[in-house]
């Protein structure tokens, strides 16, 4: 094969988490994840999530010699999650969710190209709902980068966490680790 081989889509993500049992509710009751397999041994505990409508799973992962430490997305490696939601109205549902369940949020806001929806974990992963733009959605096969919303949330992200939840307070645990 010449070139750059193909990417078929995204896998799975894991995420390492200070409480497993605390995210994993997280995950379930306020996302509707569920949870489809397991894996424990004494210095690790990695569940994995799925929904129906998502083409990928979240692995959510506790090891003994992880720090401890909330996440921060100024460290080197990840950011932040996005999740696509089909309407701006599902973007409004998923705001009423999250109040209901208590998650400290950042009201929906207009960035540039569309409206987000900014929220945190219990270990201060930020994750985000943008409802799919018409026009600016990658369609499949698609380098997501190169579409005009990958270009559009990757000029605007940095902006947009200082408008958002960023330094917001996240839900604490008084429950042990696994």
């Amino acid at each position: 094969m010449a070139g750059i081989p193909p990417i078929a889509g995204l896998s799975h993500i894991d995420l390492t988490v200070t409480d497993v049992s605390v995210s994993r509710a997280f995950y379930a009751e306020v996302l509707g994840f569920a949870q489809k397999d397991v894996t424990t041994t004494s210095a690790f505990t990695g569940v994995v999530l799925s929904r129906d409508d998502l083409p990928f799973t979240i692995g959510l992962n506790w090891c003994e010699a992880a720090d401890g430490s909330a996440f921060d997305e100024m460290r080197t490696g990840m950011d932040h999650l996005p999740f696509l939601v089909p309407t701006r109205v599902h973007l409004e549902a998923w705001q009423e969710r999250l109040r209901d369940h208590g998650v400290v949020f950042t009201p929906i806001v207009h960035v540039g190209s569309g409206d987000v929806l900014v929220f945190r974990d219990p270990d201060n992963i930020q994750l985000e709902f943008f409802p799919i733009i018409r026009g600016l959605t990658p369609s499949p096969g698609a380098a997501f980068a190169d579409t005009p919303l990958g270009v559009v949330l990757r000029v605007r992200h940095r902006q947009l966490r200082r408008t958002t939840a960023l330094g917001a307070p996240r839900r604490r645990s008084t429950t042990a680790r696994p």
